[in-house]
């Protein structure tokens, strides 16, 4: 059975050059499917020649920037018979592993989720301001205290560990943000209000806040070479690059006209990545801290997108980057800010919106969350579908109670490439792997 899909590789994002494009709409129930039957949440396979897969790049033979497209050409034309490969479909909840937090963060419309760089726990932040982190016990059966389905975790925040609650005014719903620092002795939080230091690594104390809204802070990350310097994008659309050890602003970025919403950094690049509600990105000179270039993200007749959360993330090249909007995944060389590849959903973005997506931790695969509930497992390289995980796999409620459930955020486990974490719309918090028997997607 030849198997078609819906996403374009190196190609500029035009329908002239889709003539015959199909559009899978995802499914707004899950349902078996028939046997010879097409999937009908989306369909991939046998690509075109101008959409066959781009293998991975790997960190240890990287091209140069300037040869990154060159050399991604060069894969792609070596691989001139492709084979069609069915979607895979898990629908039930045999067909996959998972183990739930004992305690919810409760209904929130945003959350920030996070594992521990050592993959033995698991934070998580809510737009109602409740910060809780689990942790894996070592037994056993698990030496290391791994995040795992195979053994229950720990609630590990102490009662006076959910310090921010009190931050968000009248309970509304604000947005979190959350980032840890290389050692998972630290992290830095806000909620609508104040960014605190924190530390992680037992008590959860606060040690100290800085940059007292307004504008609040929109998203927070630490500068992976110096962790006493945090970028913090704000609802105002700028960004501050400030020095927490002596407390003070190092510069203000100006560029785009929303919120931030995204921040990625590459060493090997010497750029940050900002993204915007804007679908903007927006490349920035770590010496200076001047702009390099800007992108926006556009859909696949040539227009713009419309305003909507932008994440990012760079591939282990640190040169291929990851953008994620609710009408599309994108990879972009980010030495250029060129569009190299790019999946979108069906267009009745109602009903299948892309909420979250992230690489797995070998960079093979990339997580995808929608907000009918699926979860797509794509190829890292050219984004072609490789399986679909219905609500009714990790799901236990009735279509009734469940019709607004669905995962806000996905984060994957940095150091088993096959197991990931959701966040539901309800607090819910899930670790998902695959059988035992059959380990990988």
């Amino acid at each position: 059975m030849t198997i078609l899909t819906d996403h374009s590789c190196d190609q500029p994002p035009n329908d002239a050059n889709h003539p015959s494009r199909v559009d899978a709409p995802f499914l707004s129930a899950p349902v078996a499917p028939k046997a010879n039957a097409l999937p009908a949440w989306m369909v991939n396979g046998n690509p075109s020649s101008s959409s066959r897969p781009l293998a991975a790049l790997t960190a240890s033979a990287l091209p140069g920037p300037s040869n990154l497209a060159r050399s991604m050409e060069s894969r792609r034309n070596s691989n001139d018979v492709s084979t069609a490969r069915k979607l895979k479909e898990i629908v039930h909840h045999t067909q996959c592993r998972r183990v739930t937090m004992p305690e919810s963060i409760g209904p929130s419309n945003k959350v920030c989720l996070l594992y521990t760089k050592p993959g033995t726990g698991l934070l998580a932040l809510g737009s109602k301001g409740v910060l809780k982190m689990w942790k894996w016990s070592v037994t056993p059966s698990n030496p290391a205290g791994k995040a795992t389905t195979s053994a229950n975790p720990e609630h590990s925040t102490p009662a006076e560990g959910i310090f921010m609650t009190n931050d968000v005014q009248n309970n509304n719903d604000v947005i979190p943000c959350l980032d840890i620092s290389k050692n998972d002795a630290y992290g830095l939080a806000a909620c609508g209000e104040t960014v605190s230091l924190c530390n992680m690594a037992s008590s959860y104390k606060v040690f100290y806040q800085f940059t007292s809204p307004p504008p609040a802070a929109t998203c927070i990350a630490f500068i992976p070479q110096d962790n006493n310097i945090a970028a913090i994008g704000r609802e105002d659309s700028v960004i501050h690059i400030y020095s927490i050890r002596h407390d003070e602003l190092i510069v203000e970025l100006k560029g785009h006209q929303k919120l931030i919403t995204g921040i990625a950094f590459s060493l090997r690049q010497n750029i940050m990545v900002s993204a915007g509600a804007d679908a903007q990105l927006i490349s920035w000179n770590m010496n200076t801290w001047s702009m390099n270039k800007a992108a926006s993200i556009q859909l696949r007749t040539g227009e713009y997108a419309a305003p909507s959360e932008t994440r990012v993330q760079f591939h282990s090249d640190q040169v291929m980057l990851l953008a994620c909007h609710e009408t599309q995944l994108a990879l972009y060389d980010a030495s250029r800010m060129k569009l190299m590849c790019q999946w979108l959903p069906h267009g009745g973005l109602q009903a299948c919106a892309i909420s979250s997506a992230t690489y797995s931790s070998n960079f093979e695969q990339i997580y995808a969350t929608f907000t009918d509930g699926n979860i797509g497992i794509f190829d890292a390289g050219s984004l072609i579908p490789r399986c679909r995980i219905a609500p009714s796999a990790y799901l236990y409620q009735t279509p009734s109670t469940s019709q607004n459930l669905f995962p806000l955020v996905v984060a994957s486990n940095p150091g088993v490439p096959n197991q990931f974490a959701i966040a539901l719309s309800d607090g819910t918090i899930n670790v998902i792997e695959p059988k035992e028997s059959e380990p990988w997607w």
